[in-house]
């Protein structure tokens, strides 16, 4: 055991140095507040500089500084309220130091001063490898004001190295003007001995002001004598300059508002003013007494929807609006209302924003807008008017009953010259002898308000001419419900009758023409139809499908047709083709080339040699004309089709539920070169269930479509249609020429080759006649059992 200041034994220096785990382990698992926390901490490194003396307390304070940035330090002012931490803990070590000391009898003073003075260089040697990393600047001073200890962090604000401190004042280090206020403020703690706390300096460095939160203390030696003065501080220059900007914004902000001439306030949470300007003073009924501070619902001279609306917004966070609000009740003062919550950056409610904005002036312009718009759409009604009168060839006219005085309209005028003499019965052009008696009975029954009157009458004109006109007339009635004046009009409908009797007649006309015109339409179908083939052959494991699709709303007919027949050799021939033009002379070129087609087919049914002979027969007769065709030869044995193209669209093959477009080989138009042309010719074998279809242009061919994007449905509908090649055909036409989107006459033709175990079926052409159209059967032979209309 030692004595409370005397040389402690090892025992307690260790016991001293670990002081402060009880606390902190305290502090560790039970919740306790910063001050407590704080003093428990202070407390043990005075307990562990009494058992271990100064170095056991330096430990000690080491080790309640990491303990109280561990557990205690809070997330805000973390610097400095370890900076204050740090401070007090060297105030309890230069407690126990002034303790230590006073023991020493006058005797040792100046030893014990120079022990101090080691004390002092102790801590600082101690000491200085914690402060030299603390996140502020810190110094120490000694009694002739001159630095023993500063940081890096010390350095920066100072601008001078930390080494170049030592042994050195302030005014030596700064010069006089900084040296004389860093110089008053020491020598203030040394003398006064207590702690300047929380001081916020501006210091002017050579190389700019800064701003510090500083805080100065006295460090005291065992018996309290003052031997030093610790200096910590925090480089607060972009807080002041973030404030400075803050405070002159918000100045310049409440001047902006101040000033507005739209009626602004700002309400807390609880309704109460927080900010109104003059404008919104003066709305509220006085503009000398200030709002701020009061509640919304005592502003009584508020509009009621302007006092009501921040409760809404505060109870439902939504902006609110209206329009045209009046402020003041006299019928002229108006103003839009705005209103919206004002929030902080987490979603929180702070405030309601109000803003007021008078529109009484746009009002009153708009007014004025208003009836001047109103004035000149009265005298642009009239004009027009006026101007509908003389278009209509339509007067008025009216009769005061009690003064007899009578007017007229200047249309009226035009029509019967002097409206006055006319309704009074003198004028030169009078009612027809045939409707004058009729006309005096209705004006009488007029005049005396039995009943208005309304019809076609007929007036003479002093050259005799005679004009239809139909004339109107009411009773207006005074308040009394005595007739007080009559009223009416005259139009004259001479132009109108006469154009109504033309009409009638072109109507009759045009009846006659469209019976005509149907009944030779109806004859070109006629012929058509007898030049297509009445049915189409069988043949075996095969259907041989057609259809022929005309325009019935077009008089006029096409060229296009298809045919199908049996070859001596037991093969079948294919064709179709379209011959430009649409009228009569084009059917009869189809029909010559349909029978040219067949004769050559008897004697060489190869597809090249019957299109050359077809193409030199059409440039060798002057009174034939163009055409394509695509012309084949189907074998039933071999399943094999060879064909051969001149300018018409390609077939399309069908084969496993895949579409290809059979295009080579493709030969020029028919009718175009004299000289001999060749046209190639290509065979496909069909496989069971493969279909080929020709087609003509009409198919694919329309001024509203794209013919490319045509062509692609075609594709899609052959091979997504039934596999039938009946329902195919029907499938196809009515989608293809679905929504009245046939432009053109249409033949289809598919050879279809039946699937095994089918047995085969009969052929069959199709006539699909639109509903309406006015087709009369066809003379020729009936088709086969399979052949019906489509």
């Amino acid at each position: 055991m030692v004595s409370t200041f005397g040389r402690p034994g090892g025992w307690g220096v260790a016991a001293g140095s670990l002081a402060p785990l009880v606390p902190g382990l305290l502090i560790a698992t039970v919740e306790i507040n910063e001050g407590t926390s704080g003093s428990l901490l202070l407390a043990a490194v005075a307990v562990g500089s009494i058992l271990g003396g100064l170095t056991a307390g330096t430990a000690a304070a080491v080790l309640a500084t990491a303990a109280y940035a561990r557990f205690v330090l809070p997330p805000d002012h973390a610097v400095s309220h370890l900076a204050g931490f740090v401070i007090a803990a060297v105030v309890v070590l230069g407690v126990y130091w002034r303790a230590y000391n006073r023991s020493r009898d006058t005797e040792a003073a100046r030893a014990a001063a120079e022990i101090r003075a080691h004390g002092l260089a102790e801590q600082v040697r101690i000491l200085g490898p914690m402060l030299d990393s603390a996140p502020i600047g810190f110094a120490l001073m000694d009694r002739g004001m001159r630095f023993r200890y500063a940081n890096d962090h010390y350095a920066e604000f100072t601008g001078i190295p930390a080494a170049d401190h030592i042994g050195r004042t302030a005014t030596e280090l700064f010069g006089a003007k900084i040296g004389r206020l860093v110089d008053k403020v020491v020598a203030k703690v040394l003398e006064t001995g207590e702690t300047q706390e929380a001081i916020v300096a501006p210091v002017e460095w050579p190389h700019g002001v800064r701003h510090y939160l500083s805080n100065r203390y006295p460090i005291r030696d065992a018996d309290g004598t003052v031997i030093g003065v610790g200096s910590g501080a925090i480089d607060i220059t972009d807080r002041v300059k973030l404030e400075q900007e803050h405070r002159r914004a918000l100045a310049e902000l409440t001047a902006t508002v101040e000033s507005a001439p739209s009626a602004i306030a700002l309400l807390g949470p609880d309704l109460v003013f927080h900010q109104a300007n003059r404008a919104f003073q003066e709305l509220a009924g006085d503009g000398d007494r200030p709002l701020v501070g009061i509640a919304l619902a005592e502003a009584s001279g508020l509009p009621p929807l302007v006092r009501a609306m921040p409760g809404g917004v505060r109870e439902s966070g939504e902006s609110a609006a209206a329009s045209d609000v009046p402020i003041r009740g006299d019928g002229v003062s108006f103003a839009n209302v705005s209103c919206y919550p004002v929030r902080t950056s987490d979603g929180t409610l702070v405030a309601v924003a109000l803003i007021v904005m008078d529109v009484s002036e746009q009002h009153r312009l708009a007014k004025l807008e208003a009836e001047a718009q109103a004035l000149r759409a009265t005298a642009e009604l009239a004009s027009k008017l006026e101007q509908a009168q003389q278009l209509a060839r339509m007067g008025s006219w009216e009769i005061d009953l009690a003064t007899g005085a009578i007017a007229g309209s200047a249309q009226m005028a035009a029509i019967v010259g002097d409206p006055v003499a006319f309704l009074s019965g003198t004028g030169d052009v009078l009612v027809h002898p045939v409707d004058a008696e009729r006309m005096a009975r209705e004006f009488e029954r007029l005049r005396t308000g039995e009943a208005p009157f309304a019809g076609e009458f007929r007036l003479v004109r002093p050259d005799g001419m005679v004009i239809d006109v139909y004339g109107t007339g009411e009773v207006i009635r005074n308040e009394a419900g005595e007739p007080a004046r009559l009223w009416g009009t005259l139009q004259d409908i001479t132009a109108q009758r006469a154009q109504e009797r033309a009409a009638e007649a072109a109507i009759r006309s045009a009846d006659h023409a469209r019976a005509q015109l149907e009944a030779e339409h109806q004859a070109l179908q006629m012929f058509v139809r007898a030049m297509l083939p009445a049915s189409l052959p069988v043949a075996p494991e095969t259907e041989i499908v057609a259809a022929y699709l005309p325009v019935v709303e077009r008089v006029d007919i096409g060229g296009d047709w298809f045919d199908s027949f049996a070859l001596p050799d037991g093969r079948f021939a294919l064709a179709v083709g379209d011959v430009t033009g649409h009228d009569l002379r084009a059917a009869t070129i189809m029909g010559q080339v349909r029978n040219a087609v067949r004769a050559y087919a008897v004697e060489d049914p190869a597809p090249g040699e019957v299109l050359r002979r077809v193409n030199h027969l059409l440039t060798r007769v002057s009174d034939l004309d163009l055409a394509t065709m695509v012309y084949g030869v189907y074998d039933p044995k071999t399943h094999e089709l060879t064909w051969a193209n001149a300018g018409h669209p390609a077939p399309l093959l069908r084969h496993r539920g895949e579409v290809v477009q059979l295009d080579h080989p493709s030969g020029m138009i028919l009718g175009v070169f004299a000289d001999d042309v060749h046209y190639a010719e290509n065979t496909v074998r069909l496989a069971p269930g493969d279909t080929v279809l020709v087609y003509t242009d009409g198919l694919v061919d329309h001024r509203t479509a794209d013919p490319q994007q045509s062509m692609r449905d075609l594709v899609a509908l052959v091979a997504t249609g039934a596999r039938t090649p009946e329902r195919l055909l029907r499938e196809v036409t009515d989608r293809m020429l679905a929504a009245g989107g046939q432009e053109d006459d249409v033949c289809l033709l598919a050879v279809h080759r039946l699937p095994e175990a089918v047995p085969p079926q009969p052929a069959t052409t199709h006539d699909r006649v639109p509903k309406g159209a006015a087709v009369p059967p066809p003379t020729a032979p009936k088709p086969g059992p399979a052949a019906r209309a489509a």
